[in-house]
């Protein structure tokens, strides 16, 4: 079993090495489907991408913890970026193995408590930028469910959603 995990290295169009997880660089398609519609082209998909805003600006927090925990030997950022670390550092021992994006689930809730962690330091000072934050994420959430769960949409609707040509 080692062996094998190890050492896949088929290649994947999906395949998305671990450095560009944290920026959504290429989320998997797990289903795509182009049905008849009332449009003269209609899309369905499933794509395993984390909501942006919310990916985007936990991969910020985590630079402003790791210099938090450093400056100020912060214990509980301390042990939230071991949890980072444990899950997502050992993928870059296997550079050449086919990997994939939604392996990041491994450490999504750490990469999440980061968020967390860093919204409830600022939460006293910047109150309306947090919940405007909040609002942002609610909406960029919706934008993007339609990929979330298949709905059929028009291909332009579809094409609008795939902000970055490696997501398509």
């Amino acid at each position: 079993m080692l062996n094998f995990h190890t050492g896949l290295t088929e290649a994947h169009s999906y395949s998305a090495n671990p450095w560009s997880w944290l920026i959504l660089g290429r989320p998997t398609s797990f289903f795509y489907n182009s049905p008849k519609c009332d449009a003269a082209n209609c899309s369905q998909e499933i794509l395993a991408l984390g909501t942006p805003f919310i990916w985007w600006s936990a991969t910020i927090a985590l630079g402003v913890l790791i210099g938090y925990v450093v400056s100020r030997r912060d214990k509980r950022g301390a042990l939230i970026l071991l949890g980072v670390a444990a899950g997502y550092l050992p993928w870059f021992a296997f550079q050449q193995r086919t990997v994939f994006s939604f392996y990041s689930i491994v450490f999504e809730p750490f990469i999440i408590l980061t968020l967390t962690y860093m919204i409830g330091l600022l939460h006293q000072r910047y109150k309306t930028f947090i919940y405007g934050f909040f609002i942002a994420v609610a909406l960029c959430f919706l934008y993007f469910l339609p990929i979330y769960i298949a709905q059929t949409m028009t291909y332009d609707e579809w094409h609008a959603r795939m902000w970055f040509s490696s997501w398509i």
